[in-house]
């Protein structure tokens, strides 16, 4: 883990991997005492839409549907936050192509 790499609650940022209307979505790691770290995609609704009264509720929604999904087909969230003004989403990693880039 790079010590200099941006934060969001225990998760540190090291690639973005898209933006969208809501904000963007990194890979980020999150240590653990072991010295090992689990990968994550972390969703970020940006300051200037955490107090929005649109994004914020649908964001939360979101949230809290996601954490209640338990199925093999659908990507698994494992936390979900607030760090400084910033609303994170925790989801499960999964290695493999960007869809967009298939599509194009």
């Amino acid at each position: 883990l790079n010590p200099a790499a941006p934060r969001v609650g225990p998760y540190t940022l090291f690639r973005r991997l898209g933006v969208g209307g809501m904000g963007e979505v990194w890979a980020a790691q999150r240590p653990h005492g072991s010295g090992s770290y689990k990968t994550v995609a972390l969703k970020l609704l940006p300051p200037d839409r955490t107090h929005d009264e649109t994004s914020r509720p649908m964001f939360d929604e979101e949230a809290r549907l996601s954490l209640l999904l338990c199925n093999s087909n659908i990507v698994q969230v494992f936390d979900v936050g607030e760090d400084t003004g910033v609303c994170y989403m925790a989801m499960e990693w999964i290695d493999g192509l960007n869809l967009d880039d298939i599509t194009q």
